[in-house]
């Protein structure tokens, strides 16, 4: 494990506002980086749509792509903090400061 990781990952978990959650720019913000995300018509639909059986549950196979897209960000999140937190952590060794 990278020395400073874990600081990382407590900074990616630990730092939660609950008040951001009432604020609507937030919200609009959080949409935007879904749709941005999942990329609708940069191909991927009409790509995903060519391969569909013409009895295909679309409605089914839409939550699965966006449970699937929003498990791959969370487990980046993890992989970059950690590695984030490292970086920091190399930072203050040597002397310098993060702040």
């Amino acid at each position: 494990m990278l020395d400073g990781a874990a600081d990382g990952i407590k900074f990616y978990i630990g730092k939660f506002d609950g008040e951001m959650l009432g604020k609507l720019d937030m919200w609009a913000a959080a949409c935007g980086q879904i749709l941005f995300s999942l990329s609708p018509g940069m191909g991927t639909a009409i790509t995903l749509s060519s391969y569909t059986k013409p009895k295909e549950d679309v409605v089914k196979t839409c939550f699965i792509v966006s449970i699937c897209n929003s498990a791959f960000s969370l487990v980046g999140g993890f992989a970059i903090f950690s590695i984030v937190g490292n970086i920091a952590y190399n930072i203050n060794a040597a002397g310098g400061s993060t702040t």
